[in-house]
């Protein structure tokens, strides 16, 4: 075999071990990916005001509805592919409890936003509904809080409308358990 073949057969061989770590690596950022998603969907997320927290005023005067009962608060922008998607889809809801859309950003654009929102969610928009996002604490969107009598009792970003559909059905439950919690029965 001549020294060009020992050659090419050597470098064949050094890029195909580089391609198979290449391959590795991506395989474990796509796993490590994975995992970090799983935690999020299983647990609390950190965005926001904290459960068990009051109202800020500022949430208070652009929602009423928060002070008074159960109500949600579903946080929209302007600027936001998910929220536009979101809107659109929001049709298939069932909404039971007062549901009020603080869509933050510029006027034509949030309007626009809450024109797609079906008509028992109301809408707010700016400067008011700016003000009371700031005051959330949030930096994602959509996200979803649900007030009991102005406390937060819960929270969660919203991926889709089946999530929101969801995440109100949970809330519903959770609130007819406090409600009528189950008695529990002793067998002798």
């Amino acid at each position: 075999m001549s020294a060009f073949g020992i050659v090419a057969i050597v470098a064949a061989g050094l890029w195909l071990a580089a391609a198979t770590i290449a391959l590795l690596a991506l395989v474990r950022q796509v796993a490590l990916l994975t995992l970090r998603l799983d935690r999020m969907e299983e647990g609390p997320t950190l965005d926001g005001i904290s459960v068990g927290s009051a109202a800020p005023p500022a949430v208070k005067a652009a929602v009423p509805e928060a002070t008074e009962g159960r109500a949600h608060v579903l946080v929209l922008s302007a600027t936001c592919a998910p929220c536009r998607e979101l809107a659109d889809e929001l049709e298939s809801v069932p909404v039971d409890d007062p549901v009020v859309a603080l869509i933050g950003g510029e006027t034509p654009s949030a309007a626009a936003i809450g024109e797609r929102l079906p008509p028992p969610i109301r809408v707010v928009l700016d400067p008011e509904a700016s003000q009371a996002v700031d005051r959330l604490d949030l930096r994602t969107s959509p996200f979803l809080f649900t007030f009991d009598d102005g406390t937060v009792a819960d929270k969660a970003s919203v991926r889709n409308a089946a999530h929101l559909s969801a995440l109100l059905e949970a809330s519903r439950r959770r609130q007819a358990e406090i409600q009528h919690p189950m008695e529990v029965t002793h067998v002798r």
